[in-house]
């Protein structure tokens, strides 16, 4: 029974969608879908963004 009430009070973080539109020196746009997730842990706050749309974003990896 202590098992299951752990695991359903767990945070399970924040999760939002959001849309960012960027504007270059021009004026033309380019508009990019978002899903973000986000757990704020005892020392520091996680962060993701996965990015939905237009699919011809790439994936960079430091």
């Amino acid at each position: 029974m202590m098992v299951a009430m752990q695991v359903s009070d767990r945070d399970e973080g924040n999760k939002s969608m959001s849309t960012m539109t960027m504007i270059d020196k021009h004026g033309s746009t380019r508009t990019r879908d978002m899903r973000n997730y986000a757990m704020d842990l005892h020392d520091s706050i996680k962060k993701m963004a996965f990015f939905l749309s237009p699919p011809s974003v790439k994936i960079r990896h430091s």
